[in-house]
């Protein structure tokens, strides 16, 4: 068997092996408990960073999705107007075409008149001849 001294000997080399076990336990766990503090702290900073870019391409979305829709307006207002002229033209161009045939008709109808009226003085002249000449046939026959 061992001797008393040599059992405390051995006792205290278990007690050192203990405490030196017991501080790099305590050195790990330290050193763990830092590193999960550093990811926690990383991942916090991540997911900032990440909210911060989300809330930057956020806004960059809706500033985008307001021009886009400004542009659409004006667009749309510029189409609206470009319509309305347009239809003002086409009013003004029908209103034109329909005076110009209303004017043609009344030529027509003029030309018509005009050429019936010569042709009714034309027929009155030829007849007034006619009679001039049995006119002056006769006295020609009658002085002859």
């Amino acid at each position: 068997m061992n001797s008393p001294a040599a059992n405390l000997d051995e006792l205290s080399d278990l007690r050192a092996a203990n405490l030196h076990l017991q501080a790099t336990i305590n050195g790990l766990r330290e050193g763990l408990e830092a590193e999960a503090a550093k990811t926690v702290s990383a991942v916090q900073a991540g997911k900032a960073e990440m909210a911060e870019e989300i809330a930057q391409l956020r806004l960059t979305i809706g500033a985008l999705r307001l021009r886009l829709e400004t542009e659409a307006s004006a667009h749309e207002a510029s189409l609206q107007a470009l319509r309305a002229t347009l239809q003002g033209e086409t009013v003004q161009l029908k209103a034109t075409i329909n005076t110009l045939r209303a004017e043609l008709e009344a030529a027509r109808h003029a030309s018509t008149e005009a050429l019936a009226s010569q042709q009714a003085a034309s027929a009155r002249e030829q007849d007034a001849l006619k009679n001039q000449i049995v006119a002056l046939r006769t006295l020609l026959e009658t002085n002859g």
